[in-house]
């Protein structure tokens, strides 16, 4: 009896690849093969190819069969059978498959003479018909360790296999022969044979399992129609979790080794809370009648973990000890890529960061109005905002949209360190557009972009005609400067105050970057303070539209002259703030009245000590007195942090220019002595003590802070309830000898 088609979801975190597929066992050609071994070139497809592929194709299905029942080996075996209609055959067809070696080659059934050279399959004009066609192809093709492709990773702590594929521009077609473009949809039916012992993780849940003996085959469903870069498979021995108690069920799965270590009914009460507010929020049900959530490695240069492996980052690192918002980031990207992923698939690949940034900022709104975590904004400012930023005053990150002639192109992109800036400049812009039209006219402007371009191609000037038309703005100008310009811009605050009422606000924006004549229009909230009990205590924020070099702010009636300003309150800015001498003055004294201020001033005090506009021991002197008295953990570690980068800068310093040895040596001692103090009145055992601990393996120069090390790696009992790690023993090792 045929299997029912069932629409399901997974979703391997992290990794960005979200599948929608399925497959039926295929009755492989028993004919001798004719080996047909790769030439190696570096084609890469085009803009062009694409073009005239997606003009020319239609209604096509992929039939897929893999072996990867002996993981052991360096390669696995396959089979897929790909059907389509064909408008016309003038010109030749191109069939992606990257590094691969075909063995078996037949098109509409009838053996024939393969043209491959190591990156595509050329069907030359002639050999399909107008209409109906199936290509069938047996392959072989190399496991990978670095990111593309199929993964196969061994867990150092248990000797387990695993098996992944990651999301990457043009990555399908390492998997398999594919027509491998985002706006190319198909559906796909897979068949896997594996391991008895092993789980087969795909989209659709509707599956048949067959043991024999050791092995097992996986028989699933056909999927929805998808498109290429969204197909996804893991495979191996995970521990698997389910929730059944909402009206879509959950699964939860990762490596046996990390399972101990994880708190399934945590991120299950997460996802449904996701699943909740992506539902009102963008007014469509949840495409799909399953949610799998597979926490797997990430084994690519573009990811940022230094050190973890992706789901140990999730789970069991200090980072998300000390970030808990890092699981509901993670859990609530995986829902957005998939709800913008099953509406509308860019054409090509410079749309996609686009998209890319529409998931992030979705993404940071389901934390923030979803699961009220709290300080949200904080915590995207400093894990997301501030990197971007910094890189764009350097010069450093591109336009949001940067045209790619090919698919090379866009690998180079996102290959670069510049691409973990663009993911945190995207979401900032998206924001600032949505302050600038309103929350509500944000949310309908996206809606109508879901809806209207459903299951199409779509560009970039498809998501502005839906804004424009739901806002009745013009945005032609602002697409231009925020989308397809690189750089950014500054802004500082020049008042004045008589007889003791503020008498007028000018804002001066100058641009930073590349395009250093460009000055973008920008929404923002300007900041009144005053000094309350060392804090600053916001008493007045005025709305101004800031437009060109000087912008003078409005306000009516009288305001009594504020202690200092600050001109992008609130940050619904992407733009980096100059305080005035006054105002910098007072900030130096006075903790921010909210978690959101108070990120942006310990930010942008750092980035002026860099810039010598504030004396490193002023700086030094706030942490001090803003530390013990700190209860935000986002705060106290951001200080930490800075405190550590001023050590650095403060020891180059002084190794680059002997004359400062003195005169530099009693700040060093007075912040190794600092975060000592900190250290040893710290909680025992908690995450406090452990980042006050990491601080201070950083900090300890002198003899007796290097003493110390060593009777802490020597195992003597100074600090109860201190957990030291090998890695940490050997961290300080290395800073003792």
């Amino acid at each position: 009896m045929p299997l029912p088609q069932v629409a399901t979801r997974t979703i391997v975190l992290l990794l960005m690849v979200f599948s929608l597929t399925g497959c039926l066992k295929l009755n492989l050609i028993r004919e001798k093969p004719q080996s047909s071994k790769p030439v190696q070139t570096t084609n890469s497809l085009t803009q062009e190819e694409a073009h005239f592929r997606q003009s020319v194709l239609s209604d096509l299905n992929y039939e897929l069969y893999l072996d990867i029942s002996e993981p052991g080996n360096t390669r696995y075996s396959g089979r897929v059978s790909i059907s389509f209609a064909l408008q016309q055959t003038s010109k030749p067809l191109r069939l992606d498959f990257q590094q691969g070696e075909v063995s078996r080659f037949l098109i509409n059934s009838q053996p024939a003479d393969v043209q491959y050279n190591g990156h595509f399959i050329t069907l030359v004009p002639g050999s399909l018909q107008q209409g109906k066609n199936t290509v069938e192809i047996e392959f072989l093709q190399k496991y990978s360790h670095h990111g593309v492709g199929l993964n196969r990773l061994q867990d150092t702590l248990d000797q387990q296999l695993y098996l992944f594929t990651q999301s990457l521009p043009f990555n399908s077609s390492r998997l398999f022969p594919v027509f491998d473009q985002p706006d190319l949809k198909a559906r796909y039916k897979l068949t896997v044979k594996s391991p008895a012992d092993w789980q087969v993780i795909t989209s659709s849940s509707d599956k048949k399992t067959i043991k024999d003996g050791k092995k097992s085959w996986w028989y699933f469903s056909a999927s929805e129609v998808s498109s290429p870069a969204l197909f996804s498979l893991s495979a191996g021995p995970f521990r698997v979790w389910e929730d059944i108690s909402g009206t879509i069920p959950l699964c939860l799965a990762v490596r046996q080794s990390l399972a101990k270590q994880v708190q399934p009914q945590t991120w299950f009460a997460l996802t449904r809370q996701g699943l909740q507010f992506f539902g009102q929020y963008l007014n469509q049900p949840f495409p799909g009648l399953k949610f799998d959530q597979v926490l797997i490695p990430q084994l690519t240069d573009l990811s940022s973990m230094s050190g973890y492996r992706a789901d140990e980052r999730l789970i069991s690192s200090t980072e998300v000890k000390e970030n808990p918002e890092i699981q509901a980031q993670a859990i609530y990207e995986s829902l957005a890529r998939q709800w913008l992923a099953d509406s509308a698939s860019p054409v090509w690949w410079d749309s996609v960061w686009l998209q890319e940034s529409l998931i992030r900022f979705l993404t940071f709104k389901a934390m923030d109005k979803g699961a009220h975590l709290g300080d949200t904004w904080p915590y995207f400012y400093r894990s997301q905002e501030a990197k971007a930023s910094q890189a764009d005053v350097q010069n450093q990150v591109p336009a949001l949209i940067t045209k790619t002639v090919t698919t090379h192109d866009a690998l180079k992109h996102i290959q670069t360190p510049l691409y973990s800036s663009i993911q945190g400049k995207g979401p900032a812009i998206l924001r600032q557009l949505e302050y600038r039209l309103t929350e509500e006219t944000f949310r309908q402007g996206l809606r109508d972009y879901l809806s209207l371009n459903q299951d199409n191609g779509v560009r970039t000037e498809a998501f502005i005609q839906s804004m424009r038309e739901a806002s009745g703005k013009k945005l032609k100008h602002w697409t231009d400067v925020w989308f397809y310009t690189s750089g950014s811009n500054s802004v500082q605050a020049q008042w004045e105050c008589k007889d003791q009422s503020l008498a007028s606000i000018t804002l001066h924006q100058s641009a930073q970057g590349p395009k250093s004549n460009v000055l973008r229009e920008q929404q923002l909230n300007v900041g009144l303070y005053h000094q309350t009990n060392n804090q600053l205590a916001l008493f007045r924020s005025l709305p101004v539209r800031l437009d060109g070099k000087k912008t003078k702010v409005p306000f009516s009636g009288r305001i009594p002259c504020p202690d200092a300003v600050f001109p992008n309150t609130d940050d619904y800015g992407y733009i980096s703030v100059k305080m005035d001498g006054a105002s910098l003055k007072v900030a130096l004294k006075n903790r921010g009245d909210s978690t959101i201020l108070e990120t942006q001033l310990i930010d942008l005090l750092y980035n002026s000590v860099k810039q010598a506009e504030v004396d490193v021991h002023a700086l030094l002197t706030r942490l001090y007195q803003q530390i013990p008295e700190e209860s935000t953990p986002g705060l106290l570690f951001q200080s930490q942090k800075v405190l550590q980068e001023l050590y650095t800068t403060l020891q180059t310093l002084r190794y680059q220019d002997e004359s400062l040895e003195e005169k530099l040596a009693e700040p060093l001692y007075e912040l190794e002595s600092f975060v000592w103090q900190q250290l040893m009145i710290a909680v025992p055992g908690s995450i406090e003590q452990q980042s006050w601990f990491r601080s201070y393996r950083i900090v300890a120069h002198s003899q007796n802070g290097l003493a110390r090390l060593e009777d802490l790696l020597d195992n003597r009992p100074l600090l109860s309830g201190l957990i030291i790690t090998q890695n940490q023993r050997w961290d300080m090792l290395f800073k003792l000898i």
